[in-house]
């Protein structure tokens, strides 16, 4: 990578610079026929009186000759102004390409850089040198010829025309500026909009970039930086789609700007020259006027500038670069050489003189050595020698001193399409990335590379021709990254079963099923679901005959205290569906239902009720109280929001509310749950009312596709897949049978036969970045995602570590699943190491030694 920013320029877009350099040179001359065509017109259209003139061999009067020589002067402006568009968008398509290229080449150093090299950088400066600092270079970088070429040659052109002509022209016309005022505006608009898309993709692509950080380990022992590249350079295409349409509007603001600056001349060369012909105008008049022209400093200010910006983004391009680089960035063909490139790696893992070096607990390893398919328990090295031990044997840590290889081919200089097939490591929070279940659990397979060009998506051509453009990667990132053979199976049919078979081994079913069982569907695909669920429904209310005791049911005329005010009000929900009761206000259709059943008022009084409770708890606990953020429906900003209200209402005589005060006392009540909050906000005649409401909102959504009804056989999309099997409300008075009528649940999908499609749906669940699964549910992610793609070595670091029956069974279904597979796990006690074919202890001072199982010691 070039440490310098012209040569990175030059090298990279010379091609763009020559046209962007050509089309500067073409407008020269036109600039400078657009200063000689003003004279004309005055010297001779207006002022001269031999005609009729002979033009290509027709004879012309002075008025048409007038009108001729004006139109030839909108015809160059139009042309200049059509080249300096073509151009600017040529400059800001180079700048957004270069810029794109630059970053993706910045992002491949970090998929290259040793795993060390994280211990010293931030995922947050990494993010910040990718995206922040060399966001200027962007606008510069189709400007290092385009600026000092075109500015300069116009203060020449300028300075020239006024050399020749002995005379100034003087100040540019007026402009026809309320017009101006009325376009650009609407112009701008869609400026707005595409530059808070821009805003949201980049802050999208962070979030791509730093999760790819922060799940560096995964990438390296499962061979994956290509995938996270392909990702990435898809969330530049949509950054580059967008730019391409701001430089249109943006650039056609300048052409507008620019054209109707040049209008006034215009009308002033023609109808003016004609009023003067005319007798109607003074001649010395419109001389003065057409005096106007541009500001010959111009240009020069713009090289000045130009000089100083130079200045500043070469010192800030060397600068990022040095940042990525250094001995710790890996050469390139450890992500791109193909494992058939290289021998295979397997057979014994081997620690040959090793020391650990500082940060690893002392660890040494003179001589250690495990044989394939044994089951090999670490125990010991609680001080951090332990871990440093299984991530040698992962490849994740050069040793200070000494070689760890498998098969006798050192790990530390093998390739990660190598590494990634031969070993998994499955540390104690194994990094996930914002995709669905599925995805993170089949993360270990993403290996096959799929290109563009083989993608049968219309838009994909352009993202190829992107790509090539930008030396970004032709991966396409929505296609089939699956490495099927390293799976062992021979299609996504195959693969579906293997995965289900594992899940069920690792003991990961009850976690996919309960995601599977909160999640609301799609509108669109609620009819697929309608059979199985309902007679999962009639299954469930056919055969627990006390199911009354836990739920309680809708009735048309009864309110139910385990539902929401929102609930009780509508009997029913609008099928879009929202995680909190008090957003469907925000529905346009909801709120006219509400409206029309003069449902808003109530809300509102209730909601005031609610809000003198909440300030009268404020009260008593004080605002820092930890029982502001247990309260069940309601945040601690609901609870502070309404006693702020009610403080700033008391001693008012007649109250009045503000519209947003309003709306929160009705967000307030639309969540309220009666069962579960138990305030004094409802009484028989408040409950009658709802009721009276509830009768007229229900004539406002009878029979329509958008409101499901509780009382109707129909899957509700608003509701998750538990809710509607329920159909009705748990009873916040029966917390203790909820797990009782869990099972129940499960017994009618069972006999429904639903249960293989709500595991194929909980898969599907999109899984957002960071740590919002528990550590349990990512250990056994990650243990799925090593073991389906048969390594010859399983590492395990954090999971299966202990001596409870659990752990004693996950190691054994395991070890049954990967018969021929080593693996070593970190053991926690003595007791843990129980059916290990070979233990490695680790004394207090960091040793390792190999001991057969029957060697009890202190470790």
């Amino acid at each position: 990578m070039e440490s310098g920013f012209f040569s990175f320029v030059w090298r990279y877009s010379k091609r763009d610079q020559m046209i962007i350099l050509l089309l500067t040179v073409i407008s020269f001359p036109l600039v400078y026929l657009s200063l000689e065509i003003p004279k004309i017109i005055i010297n001779e259209a207006i002022s001269g009186t031999d005609f009729p003139k002979d033009i290509a061999g027709f004879l012309v009067d002075q008025i048409p000759y007038l009108l001729l020589l004006c139109g030839l002067y909108l015809l160059l402006v139009v042309a200049i102004n059509a080249i300096k568009w073509a151009m600017n968008v040529q400059i800001g398509m180079t700048g957004e390409r270069m810029l794109r290229r630059l970053r993706y080449m910045l992002f491949e150093r970090v998929m290259r850089f040793r795993i060390q090299r994280f211990r010293s950088s931030k995922p947050g400066e990494v993010i910040q040198s990718i995206l922040g600092e060399i966001e200027p270079l962007g606008g510069f970088i189709g400007e290092v010829l385009a600026t000092p070429c075109f500015q300069g040659g116009l203060l020449v052109v300028y300075v020239s025309f006024i050399f020749v002509q002995d005379w100034i022209l003087g100040l540019a016309a007026i402009a026809l500026y309320p017009i101006q005022a009325w376009i650009i505006p609407i112009l701008q608009r869609k400026i707005v909009r595409l530059n808070k898309e821009r805003a949201a993709n980049t802050r999208k692509l962070a979030d791509t970039i730093g999760e790819s950080v922060n799940v560096i380990n995964e990438i390296h022992t499962n061979a994956t930086p290509r995938w996270h590249m392909a990702q990435v350079a898809g969330r530049l295409y949509e950054n580059t789609a967008i730019r391409l349409q701001l430089f249109r509007r943006k650039f056609t603001i300048k052409f507008v700007n620019n054209f109707m600056n040049h209008l006034t001349p215009f009308f002033f060369y023609s109808a003016g020259g004609y009023l003067v012909i005319k007798g109607d105008l003074d001649f010395g008049s419109l001389v003065a006027v057409l005096a106007a022209y541009k500001d010959v400093a111009a240009p020069w200010k713009a090289v000045l500038n130009y000089v100083q910006r130079w200045a500043d983004f070469n010192s800030r391009f060397v600068f990022v670069v040095e940042n990525f680089s250094g001995d710790d960035v890996l050469p390139d063909h450890r992500i791109y050489q193909s494992e058939q490139d290289g021998p295979a790696l397997s057979g014994a893992l081997e620690y040959r003189s090793v020391e650990g070096g500082p940060g690893t607990g002392g660890l040494t390893a003179s001589n250690v050595t495990i044989e394939p398919g044994r089951m090999v328990a670490v125990l010991g090295g609680n001080n951090g020698a332990r871990e440093a031990f299984l991530k040698l044997a992962a490849g994740l840590s050069p040793p200070f001193r000494g070689v760890v290889t498998l098969g006798g081919l050192s790990l530390i200089d093998q390739t990660l399409p190598q590494i990634g097939r031969a070993i998994a490591y499955v540390g104690a929070e194994p990094g996930i990335v914002a995709r669905s279940l599925k995805d993170n659990l089949l993360y270990g397979l993403f290996h096959e590379s799929p290109d563009l060009a083989n993608a049968d998506i219309a838009r994909t051509a352009d993202m190829l021709r992107e790509a090539k453009l930008t030396g970004n990667t032709t991966s396409n990132p929505e296609g089939d990254w699956i490495d099927y053979t390293q799976a062992g199976v021979d299609g996504p049919e195959a693969l579906e079963r293997r995965l289900m078979d594992l899940i069920e081994i690792v003991d990961h079913t009850d976690d996919v099923y309960a995601t599977a069982m909160g999640m609301r569907l799609n509108p669109k695909i609620a009819t697929e679901w309608t059979d199985e669920i309902m007679a999962a429904r009639s299954s469930l209310h056919a055969s627990a005959i006390d199911l009354g005791d836990i739920v309680e049911d809708w009735s048309q005329g009864r309110f139910n205290s385990s539902g929401s005010l929102l609930e009780n009000l509508l009997y029913g929900l609008p099928t879009e569906g929202r995680d909190d009761h008090a957003d469907y206000y925000d529905l346009p259709k909801v709120h006219a239902v509400l409206d029309g059943s003069d449902a808003v008022s109530l809300l509102e009084e209730i909601g005031f009720d609610i809000a003198k409770e909440f300030s009268e708890l404020v009260d008593t606990l004080g605002d820092n109280s930890a029982v502001l953020d247990s309260l069940a429906g309601y945040d601690r900003g609901d609870v502070l929001s309404a006693n702020d209200l009610i403080i700033a209402t008391a001693g008012q005589t007649e109250i009045k509310l503000l519209d947003e005060d309003k709306v929160l006392m009705i967000k307030l009540a639309m969540r309220y749950v009666q069962g579960r909050d138990r305030l004094d906000v409802l009484d028989d005649a408040r409950i009658q009312k709802v009721l009276e409401c509830r009768t007229r909102a229900r004539a406002l959504t009878t029979n329509r596709d958008d409101f499901v009804s509780f009382e109707e056989e129909r899957f509700s999309p608003a509701r998750s897949i538990a809710g509607n099997i329920v159909h009705g409300k748990r009873r916040f008075d029966r917390r203790s049978a909820w797990k009782s009528l869990d099972k129940m649940i499960h017994a009618a999908i069972d006999k429904a036969g639903l249960m293989d499609d709500l595991i194929r749906l909980g898969l599907g669940r999109p899984i957002p970045s960071g740590n919002s699964l528990s550590a349990s549910h990512r250990r056994r992610i990650g243990l799925v995602r090593g073991m389906i793609k048969q390594p010859e070595v399983l590492i395990l670091d954090g999971i299966a570590a202990g001596d409870s029956d659990q752990d004693v069974r996950l190691r054994a279904a395991i070890r049954q699943d990967l018969p021929s597979t080593t693996i070593i796990y970190g053991a926690l006690e003595e007791d843990a190491t129980k059916g290990a074919d070979l233990i490695v202890r680790i004394s207090e001072n960091g040793e390792a030694i190999c001991a057969p199982p029957s060697i009890r010691g202190n470790g």
